[in-house]
């Protein structure tokens, strides 16, 4: 395979660039429903394992560190989104369960969520988008297997 002759800095910095932007949209948008990107994202992903799941999931599926999931759990536990305890087979195991509050908002949270995406993909064809979803696949993979290849 032909190595690229692009500028190899740009493509982290407009990652990098990228995200900020959607975070910081998706912070103004989900200030109405008291709710921080990190933590919506966090309830999407419970929403889509049946509004449950353990915190040692969390860590592993959104790939965030085990004090990161704590503390969201926490702010998100306080705010009445979610309820956490023990499993009854495992007490060493923290569950976290979506709470009636954290479904009242599920709808508003994915319809901001699907306009970003719109948003981001506005002026491309299905097979552009398409390609860019299996780009930046790559590329996670790619990290991915640096990652376990130098065992960080």
């Amino acid at each position: 395979m032909k190595e690229c002759k692009c500028n190899r800095n740009e493509i982290g910095m407009l990652i990098k660039q990228i995200s900020f932007q959607m975070r910081t949209h998706a912070d103004m948008d989900l200030r109405k429903c008291d709710l921080t990107w990190s933590q919506a994202h966090l309830l999407r992903h419970l929403a889509k394992t049946e509004g449950q799941m353990s915190q040692k999931q969390i860590e592993k599926e959104l790939e965030i560190s085990h004090p990161t999931v704590v503390g969201l759990v926490q702010r998100l536990e306080t705010k009445g989104f979610v309820e956490s305890f023990t499993d009854e087979k495992d007490r060493r195991i923290k569950m976290v369960l979506l709470t009636e509050r954290a479904y009242e908002h599920q709808h508003f949270m994915e319809t901001r969520f699907r306009e970003k995406e719109k948003l981001m993909t506005r002026g491309m064809s299905e097979a552009e988008v398409q390609e860019l979803i299996r780009l930046l696949r790559k590329l996670h993979t790619n990290l991915e297997n640096d990652k376990e290849d130098n065992d960080i």
